[in-house]
């Protein structure tokens, strides 16, 4: 009960900064800009995501290799696919799915896929990290501007500084100290934290880690794409590039940690982000991120659902 709460009360924080979001603008204005969207360019960023989607899939493939199963394009597709749908309506529990219907159709024990998908968001976690390091190198005197513009004349890279310290602090606490201490929740962050450690080992193992590297590479591309070919669709974000574009996936990759499927917070973040690049029409912001946000949507629930009937069917002539 408290978890299905827990549930509620995340998709009703995204829908309500959502509808905090259309305050800010007048709908019918927004419902001008997004007909004037170029369809074209949505279609694109439309197949971007679906592209890193299947991507993904294969290289899950690839991890799931060395522990002695080799399952299906179809049967890993339409998991990461259903898990994708879930978790816009129950926070992290599509990575439970995922790995139960793998279990349905190929065998593979839960723990063990539960695992692969581990090193999947570790991986995402330092790609996201290189990202936002290649934003800060490229983008230094845009995001100090913006500090400077809301009160702050510190850069940026003080407080990148501060946590990188303190991150180092911390994991040096957690191997001379923390093994010390016996607190259930201390003993669970220790074994989140080695199973990181595992799964970095673990992909050394690969027969192949280059071309891991390189499924890792492609997928962050096709996100980035979708958001890149997204600000081609409106008149109003169509002079922004690959800076404005990395800064968004960025944001929006924040956001969906946020609120389930960042409903609401993606909107909002998006829209706000783009101030720094000169959007400051926020009718204009709402447009592009209810845009990219939709896109995302449409390829996830149509290939979602595709893959997901052809899988039941396979399964029930198996």
């Amino acid at each position: 009960m408290k978890s299905q709460f827990k549930n509620i009360f995340f998709v009703l924080i995204g829908l309500s900064l959502f509808a905090f979001a259309l305050t800010k603008v007048e709908p019918l204005g927004l419902w001008e800009e997004l007909k004037k969207a170029r369809l074209i360019w949505i279609l694109l960023a439309i197949f971007s995501g679906v592209l890193s989607h299947v991507i993904r899939a294969v290289r899950w493939n690839q991890l799931l290799i060395p522990l002695g199963y080799k399952v299906t394009f179809l049967n890993a597709f339409a998991s990461v696919m259903a898990a994708y749908v879930v978790n816009y309506a129950i926070p992290r529990s599509g990575e439970v799915l995922r790995c139960g219907m793998l279990h349905r159709s190929d065998r593979v024990p839960i723990q063990k896929s539960l695992g692969t998908v581990l090193i999947e968001r570790f991986v995402d976690l330092l790609a996201l990290t290189l990202i936002t390091l290649l934003i800060l190198l490229r983008q230094f005197d845009i995001i100090q501007e913006f500090f400077r513009a809301n009160g702050t004349n510190k850069p940026p890279l003080i407080f990148l500084a501060i946590g990188f310290v303190a991150l180092l602090i911390g994991y040096a606490f957690w191997k001379k100290k923390a093994k010390d201490f016996e607190h259930p929740l201390l003993i669970k962050i220790i074994q989140f934290l080695s199973g990181l450690q595992d799964g970095v080992r673990s992909i050394s193992k690969l027969k192949n880690p280059t071309l891991f590297i390189g499924y890792s590479f492609l997928i962050w591309v096709g996100y980035f794409l979708s958001s890149y070919f997204t600000l081609f669709a409106l008149e109003g974000t169509s002079n922004l590039g690959f800076d404005a574009a990395l800064t968004i996936l960025f944001t929006g990759s924040v956001a969906v940690i946020i609120t389930p499927g960042g409903t609401g917070a993606f909107h909002l973040m998006v829209a706000k982000a783009l101030i720094l690049y000169g959007i400051k029409d926020q009718t204009i912001g709402l447009a592009y991120s209810t845009l990219t946000h939709t896109a995302q949507m449409i390829g996830i629930f149509s290939f979602g659902l595709i893959s997901y009937i052809l899988f039941l069917l396979k399964q029930k002539r198996n």
